[in-house]
């Protein structure tokens, strides 16, 4: 039946029977809705034979009604306790209720960083507190950003925040990265995984004053995840695919339009016509074509983040273990990032794809591909080493090393895998060389095992 028919009715408070102004009465099947007037009362149209009514209000647990050819409805609502007391907030070096801060604090759990998963922590954080204004320092992965609680606070001085990861005060400065001076930067807030976090807190007043004079522009608490007591380990895994993209790009001319704007200027400065050949001639091969260098330069680019993690604990200690993972292959020092990023024992997966760098493994990881037949890893430099193992116990796996093209050159001075002496305990398995003197180079007593 799709004729429309007018529904009234009054809404009552369950517990006293007393009627209730302003709650919203709507439509499953439309989203009509209508607000109940002072009497608790309210009028509706509904179509088809078996209308649903959506009743809800803050304070009270919604209810849907079935009309059931009924004219006229009495609902009644259950009010809905919701206590403040289970909201913990860090301040200073302890927590409390949130219904007992007095100060200017603010709080985000990891869940709520979660709807933003393919950022870094900065861009995560955006939109999402009062008073904080993030401005990221350039588009590039990992790069730091401009973070003020409140606005700035002195016209010479740093205004940024503290930060505090699990009590210990970091360094947010940022600073070069890369083995190449290619005017790229990292920040140290990129080592920190926004899925290892359990909540972050904001200390925007006189709160943060026990972390001393450093807190003069506010304090930024992050928690990371650890293991829980529990009889059962929990695991925790997502998985996040993006395009990225140019949204605007500047117009640029084609060739005959930069032969005549270049003609114009010429003869707008001197009041002669230009007598150089290449731009007089229309076919000359410098000028007559047309190049659109941004489809060159800039192209879609697909991003990939996947997390895994284990913890557990017992009431005698806990634990966490993560595992850290480097996607879309490029000319940026990705890998060099990740394993900067990992902690001693992780494992940095590599994607498949080409990477051009060259890498220097200086702690304990296991650098593993997805296979010599998929990851690649190209040298960045003619001459040098394009991975170089500076540490003890590093693994290694499955991946394809290959020189550059200006390296048959410089023959003698490439390595695809270089191993400082007395290294001990090294695994290299499935490694594909090409276009070095040397595969693998190995210093004095250096000591390798499962070479393939």
């Amino acid at each position: 039946d799709g004729k429309l028919r007018t529904i009234s009715g009054v809404v009552k408070d369950e517990a006293t029977n007393e009627t209730l102004p302003g709650i919203t009465v709507s439509v499953m099947a439309t989203g009509k809705t209508v607000i109940t007037d002072k009497d608790g009362k309210f009028k509706i149209d509904v179509g088809g034979e078996n209308p649903v009514l959506i009743i809800k209000s803050i304070g009270f647990t919604s209810q849907s009604v079935s009309v059931k050819g009924r004219n006229n409805l009495e609902v009644k609502l259950k009010q809905q306790l919701v206590s403040l007391n289970e909201v913990n907030v860090t301040v200073g070096y302890g927590t409390q209720k949130r219904k007992e801060v007095t100060g200017a604090v603010g709080s985000v759990s990891g869940d709520q960083l979660e709807t933003h998963p393919m950022g870094d922590i900065n861009t995560s954080l955006q939109g999402k507190i009062a008073g904080l204004q993030i401005t990221s320092n350039s588009g590039e992965p990992g790069a730091g950003a401009t973070v003020r609680i409140r606005g700035a606070s002195s016209v010479n001085g740093s205004s940024q925040p503290l930060y505090i990861v699990d009590g210990v005060p970091i360094n947010t400065e940022t600073f070069a990265g890369g083995l190449n001076d290619d005017g790229s930067t990292f920040s140290p807030l990129a080592d920190i995984n926004p899925a290892d976090i359990e909540s972050i807190d904001f200390l925007k007043d006189g709160t943060a004053s026990i972390y001393g004079s450093r807190a003069s522009n506010g304090v930024i608490l992050i928690t990371t995840r650890s293991g829980r007591n529990s009889k059962k380990p929990t695991l925790r895994f997502s998985s996040n695919t993006s395009i990225a993209e140019l949204s605007r790009t500047v117009g640029v001319m084609n060739g005959p339009q930069w032969r005549s704007a270049y003609i114009d200027a010429i003869f707008n400065s001197t009041g002669q016509m230009t007598t150089k050949p290449s731009v007089i001639d229309s076919l000359n091969p410098n000028f007559s074509k047309s190049i659109d260098w941004h489809d060159i330069m800039y192209r879609q680019a697909i991003q990939q983040k996947t997390d895994i993690s284990i913890s557990g604990g017992s009431i005698s200690g806990s634990a966490g273990k993560y595992t850290a993972n480097v996607s879309s292959p490029g000319t940026t020092a990705r890998i060099q990032r990740g394993i900067l990023a990992a902690d001693t024992g992780f494992t940095v997966n590599l994607a498949t794809g080409a990477f051009t760098e060259n890498v220097v493994v200086n702690k304990r990881v296991t650098l593993q591909g997805n296979g010599k037949d998929s990851t690649k890893i190209n040298a960045a430099t003619a001459t040098g080493n394009i991975i170089s193992i500076a540490a003890d116990s590093i693994a290694l796996k499955d991946m394809y090393l290959e020189g550059s093209p200006d390296s048959v050159t410089h023959l003698s001075a490439t390595r695809g895998i270089y191993i400082n002496s007395n290294l001990k305990n090294l695994v290299i398995t499935n490694i594909k060389a090409s276009g070095h003197q040397y595969g693998v180079l190995a210093d004095n007593g250096a000591t390798v095992s499962g070479i393939a």
